[in-house]
């Protein structure tokens, strides 16, 4: 583990708006500041460990059973687990490559090869990733929006793809930004966790519900998965105030997400390139931002301006963190191996 980077956050830097970390700029709702408010009375006891009265609110969000929950602190915990749950050494993980940096760290920790497929059109290339899959495959994530290039997959190919991949390996579709997806293009995605037991959607709080402070995400899964996901999580990592701001958040879902649903595109200027990175001419400081918008028009424009996807970024993984491996191509892909992808649910 010596030669393992960190996971390093986007950096705050004095007089420029921060997009590194793609946090909202819009505060908590009074009902959710008040719901917070009310459960620090009780920070005293420990919170509960079952999630039960948030994963109620929760599978009536997404229309699934209580059972087909689970609650992490934040997704990224999630994407840990599922990764816990299925890989060991001698495993491979398959990933579109540049996404979301916290993966090939996670796949190293368990002791698995990471698989990084190169992105097409800075979007997840999906008859890659079908060749990069070998009998050693456990486990495959799917950043949709991808992080950091706001690219959606096409629903009807995501589909293809997920019913080519034999049923043993274990599918993630990372879903923190789904809340922005527009123009047609949202994925049936709890669909294809009904259709296939393999599929596992995972959600977030941190993004358009602001919550990105009090770390809370769920997944979407079989019921078998959730309860591996149980055996390796770390107790009560949840706490009382974050499970009482999600359910608040859920109650006031529509009046929260009024805003994520504007196109705010028109008063985006366009940023200028610096040795840093970008910033937007005549940027407020950042003790009173203004506005920003996450709306895809808008993330090409900065994208453009900036010339590519990583001059966005303040920081960058070391090539150190990535495996060593290539994805291998011509991998003939049959469904004849046996249900394997909880397989190896080690006891914490």
């Amino acid at each position: 583990m010596a030669d393992l980077p960190a996971y390093a956050p986007g950096k705050t830097v004095p007089g420029a708006i921060k997009i590194a970390s793609n946090e909202t700029v819009f505060p908590p709702l009074p009902s959710v500041r008040e719901a917070i408010l009310r459960a620090t009375e009780n920070i005293n006891r420990y919170p509960d460990n079952g999630y039960l009265d948030l994963r109620e609110h929760l599978a009536k969000h997404v229309g699934f059973a209580p059972e087909n929950i689970a609650v992490g602190c934040g997704s990224v915990s999630l994407c840990q687990q599922l990764t816990q749950i299925t890989s060991a050494p001698g495993d491979e993980v398959v990933f579109g490559w540049r996404s979301f940096e916290i993966y090939p760290l996670q796949i190293r920790t368990a002791g698995a090869t990471g698989v990084p497929v190169p992105l097409r059109d800075e979007t997840h290339d999906l008859d890659a990733m079908l060749a990069a899959i070998t009998d050693n495959t456990r486990l495959i994530f799917v950043c949709n929006p991808n992080n950091p290039t706001s690219t959606v997959v096409d629903p009807e190919a995501l589909a293809r793809f997920v019913a080519a991949v034999p049923d043993d390996i274990l599918i993630v579709l990372d879903e923190a930004y789904v809340e922005y997806i527009r123009d047609g293009l949202l994925p049936d995605s709890l669909g294809l966790v009904r259709a296939h037991r393999n599929v596992v959607v995972l959600r977030t709080f941190s993004k358009a519900y602001g919550l990105a402070g009090l770390r809370v995400g769920y997944a979407v899964a079989d019921p078998e998965i959730v309860t591996a996901l149980g055996k390796v999580y770390v107790p009560f990592s949840a706490t009382s105030v974050s499970q009482a701001a999600a359910i608040a958040s859920l109650e006031a879902a529509d009046e929260l997400m009024a805003p994520h649903r504007r196109r705010p595109a028109t008063s985006c200027r366009p940023p200028r390139p610096t040795s840093s990175g970008c910033r937007w001419p005549n940027a407020p400081s950042t003790s009173s931002p203004g506005p920003l918008t996450t709306a895809s028009s808008c993330a090409r424009t900065v994208r453009t301006a900036c010339g590519s996807p990583s001059a966005l970024r303040t920081r960058t993984t070391p090539s150190s963190a990535l495996p060593p491996s290539t994805p291998s191509t011509g991998t003939e892909i049959t469904s004849e191996r046996r249900t394997r992808h909880v397989r190896r649910v080690r006891q914490p």
